[in-house]
């Protein structure tokens, strides 16, 4: 009980310190030029299906992409801050204090995603069509599980590989590829497509496509992914727990903050 109150003391102050940006127009807009092309784009193909699964998908893109970088600064803005020593001294797991940050990262992520969303209703709205909603929004909630998962493993890891310029301009493109938030991983090549599996956000987008084009036929197949989803999911919150406790120990082994 201790550690949930904590991860709720850190989601809050992390939701406060963020509240500032929701004052900033460009929190709105900054999305919308790029969403309303791709929204425009497909409504030339004619097809609910593929304009369904775009409409859904920029959701899940524009909160993968705002909470990756977030997510993945985390722990270095703790130690540029000068925070980070007030953590380390806690009882609470450091990890789990910036879990509690990374999830109100990805909840101010999904509500920017929410407005993209409008967007690309608006122009596809005559287009859209689901098979099963109760099944896709299971899938919708999943898959943003599985967006945390994936991107909070970054934060670690990138102050372990010293914080290098430009690390998550590389980052950011993979997971829009290999995530299927917009194109299902079926259409890549089968390299590709293996590559992709590593991934749970491939596994729900999976499920997404598959709620929106089969339903509930198809039941046992979209929970299936779900559940793979999760599993894979809960592999990179383990591996992150151990890249955590590696930051942890460099620290009181070295006594000093400086993890560059």
């Amino acid at each position: 009980m201790h550690y949930a109150w904590a991860m709720a003391g850190a989601w809050t102050q992390q939701w406060s310190e963020m509240a500032t940006t929701f004052k900033d127009p460009l929190f709105y807009i900054r999305d919308i030029p790029q969403i309303a092309v791709l929204a425009w784009i497909i409504t030339q193909s004619n097809d609910p299906v593929v304009a369904t699964y775009v409409v859904v998908g920029v959701v899940l893109l524009t909160t993968s992409n705002r909470s990756l970088f977030q997510m993945g600064w985390s722990l270095s803005h703790e130690l540029f801050g000068g925070t980070l020593q007030h953590v380390v001294l806690s009882r609470t797991p450091l990890a789990l204090v910036l879990f509690g940050k990374a999830a109100a990262a990805a909840s101010s992520a999904f509500f920017s995603g929410l407005i993209a969303l409008l967007v690309a209703w608006w122009m596809a709205r005559d287009l859209i069509e689901v098979a099963d909603p109760a099944l896709l929004v299971l899938s919708v909630c999943v898959a943003i599980v599985a967006i945390i998962a994936t991107g909070f493993v970054w934060a670690p890891l990138f102050v372990l590989v010293g914080n290098r310029p430009g690390f998550f301009n590389a980052i950011i493109p993979f997971a829009v590829v290999f995530g299927g938030f917009i194109v299902p991983i079926d259409f890549l090549s089968p390299a590709g497509e293996a590559v992709a599996r590593l991934l749970p956000t491939a596994w729900t987008s999976e499920a997404v496509y598959s709620s929106i084009r089969d339903g509930s036929p198809e039941a046992g197949r979209i929970l299936a992914n779900l559940g793979v989803g999760l599993a894979i999911a809960s592999l990179y919150l383990a591996a992150t727990w151990a890249l955590f406790r590696i930051v942890e120990r460099r620290i009181r082994i070295s006594a000093t903050l400086d993890l560059g």
